[in-house]
């Protein structure tokens, strides 16, 4: 029976560990940093964690390890646990570690940090006694939280910064959020917090020289991977574990899934998305920790609705594209409040991916669907929809990239 080490048990963890467990390993399941002594069950499973996620491992006969790993080999040698040492496979998943941003006033009560899961309800409980916010930050997850503070009827300065902000978006899809974020009221301002004014709370906040009136700071806190003591794994352009299409890194015997893994491409190496990705990971990698060789193909993917829009993103973006060695270009449209990016390949038309903005009651289920299998061209889906009655921008962005590729 092949033995298994999982290091760390968030979503991807859980997936490795289950997967591997389902396939006869008999899996042990550590933490990078140990056993927090107020947690019923004995494992840290992070913020985010569901709940019953420990009780589902241990029905499939999985060994939770109570103390913290030290370090892990090439071997596959795993220094800390007691179930151990030797493992036939271990697999790195400790997802990242966040720490809040430091400025003037960074600890002043009205100032949320969200590297901690109590600032989630304490903001949700301040949100209606609030007039005035400031929210800082470049994910879509703040995005979110500024289109909630918005349509409870808090004045909103959306504060990012320009190489962060929507950092997997193309041109267009970034420029059409951000007329979205102002036809709904959100005041823009580029840069990053520098200071908090306040006596005996939040009064205002300092960004790039100007003064904003708030009563409440929402801060995007800086994140870097979690691993354990290694110093001979290889990493990414983020401090993340780098790993092949079988989620393996420069040690066969050492595999590594969810947030802290990064995939090379060309010249530069991505992160693993967090959400569905992450959890795909991680089950790739426990199926190859029991000996399978599934490949991982890394192809984020991300569906969001803000300021009414609803986002869907799939495959790379021409700057993926082109640091992985493709020679790509990108073709866009927009119309009728919908909006259309497809970065594709230029020798052979193969959509590489697809980026696409419609009204959040819109219906984009066919080209998300139409976008996921291998090998789509950009003649299925200008195909695809040439019969539709709806003049879609997914028509026309598609014959402006057969244009590009001489095909139309």
């Amino acid at each position: 029976m092949r033995r298994v080490c999982v290091v760390g048990a968030g979503g991807a963890g859980f997936e490795a560990a289950r997967e591997s467990a389902l396939r006869g390993c008999r899996v042990t399941v550590a933490e990078v940093h140990g056993t927090p002594p107020d947690l019923e069950g004995g494992l840290y499973l992070g913020p985010g964690s569901a709940p019953g996620r420990l009780d589902a491992l241990m029905a499939l006969g999985v060994e939770v390890e109570p103390s913290a790993v030290r370090g892990v080999d090439p071997s596959g040698r795993v220094m800390g646990t007691c179930g151990g040492p030797w493992f036939d496979s271990v697999v790195i998943a400790t997802g990242r570690a966040s720490s809040p941003q430091s400025f003037a006033g960074w600890r002043m009560p009205g100032v949320f940090h969200f590297d901690a899961a109590g600032s989630y309800p304490a903001l949700r409980d301040a949100m209606h006694s609030l007039s005035r916010a400031v929210v800082a930050g470049g994910s879509t997850a703040y995005i979110r939280v500024a289109d909630r503070l918005a349509d409870a009827g808090v004045e909103t300065t959306f504060v990012f910064d320009e190489s962060s902000f929507g950092a997997r978006l193309e041109p267009l899809t970034r420029a059409r959020l951000l007329d979205a974020a102002k036809k709904r009221g959100l005041g823009l301002v580029e840069g990053r917090v520098e200071r908090v004014i306040g006596s005996r709370g939040v009064e205002a906040a300092a960004v790039s020289g100007r003064v904003i009136p708030c009563e409440a700071v929402v801060v995007e806190p800086d994140t870097s991977p979690r691993h354990p003591i290694a110093d001979w794994l290889a990493l990414g352009d983020h401090g993340g574990i780098v790993v092949g299409d079988r989620m393996q890194t420069n040690s066969g015997s050492v595999l590594a899934a969810g947030t802290c893994a990064e995939f090379r491409l060309g010249t530069r190496s991505f992160q693993v998305s967090g959400g569905a990705p992450s959890a795909a990971s991680g089950r790739v990698a426990g199926a190859n920790a029991s000996g399978a060789a599934l490949a991982f193909e890394p192809v984020p993917l991300a569906e969001t609705k803000v300021f009414g829009l609803r986002l869907l993103c799939v495959g790379l973006t021409e700057v993926e594209a082109h640091a992985s060695g493709v020679e790509a270009s990108s073709a866009s449209s927009e119309e009728h409040g919908s909006a259309c990016s497809i970065a594709f390949e230029l020798r052979s038309g193969r959509v590489l991916g697809v980026q696409l903005l419609v009204p959040e009651e819109g219906d984009a289920a066919t080209p998300w669907a139409l976008a996921l299998p291998r090998g789509t061209t950009l003649e299925d889906l200008y195909g695809g929809w040439l019969g539709s009655t709806d003049i879609s921008p997914v028509i026309e962005a598609a014959r402006e990239g057969l244009v590009q590729c001489r095909r139309f």
